[in-house]
């Protein structure tokens, strides 16, 4: 007897999932690394002159920019298109659409992306445009906090 369809058995996860799953198990969360990344560039910019960075991501970029953000004195500006607003939200719904990727382990046992977004309102501009929920799905309006 299968738990599942014979088909999906065998099938093979996305990338994401994959080097999600290899950074998690290596302790280098794949999360980690993008905002590395993103530090990176903002390093050699900022080496080569550059005296004010305005940040724009979407989607699953929103979390590691609002992390590289928080980090970098170059970035004086950020705008957030679908971003998720919260990591407690994805523990409200039985099964949340944002990937392994997006995920940082215990970070709630520390903080949550609304800290993150109050520290930049504090230093810097922050726009959030149309946020996402838990599912990967527009906010209603009047369920926008945090603007």
């Amino acid at each position: 007897m299968l738990t599942c369809p014979e088909a999906s058995f065998f099938a093979i996860y996305g990338s994401d999932f994959m080097y999600a799953s290899h950074g998690q198990m290596l302790s280098r969360p794949y999360c980690g690394q993008r905002v590395h990344d993103l530090l990176s560039v903002l390093d050699l910019l900022e080496a080569n002159g550059y005296r004010s960075v305005h940040l724009v991501a979407r989607g699953l970029g929103t979390i590691w920019s609002t992390f590289a953000a928080c980090l970098h004195r170059l970035v004086k500006r950020v705008t957030l298109h679908n971003a998720l607003r919260s990591y407690h939200e994805l523990t409200q719904v039985p099964v949340p659409r944002w990937p392994l990727s997006a995920t940082v382990r215990g970070v709630l046992a520390d903080f949550d992306l609304p800290d993150c977004h109050r520290l930049l309102r504090a230093d810097k501009k922050i726009a959030i445009v149309q946020p996402w929920d838990a599912r990967m799905r527009p906010l209603p309006k009047r369920g926008r906090k945090g603007r």
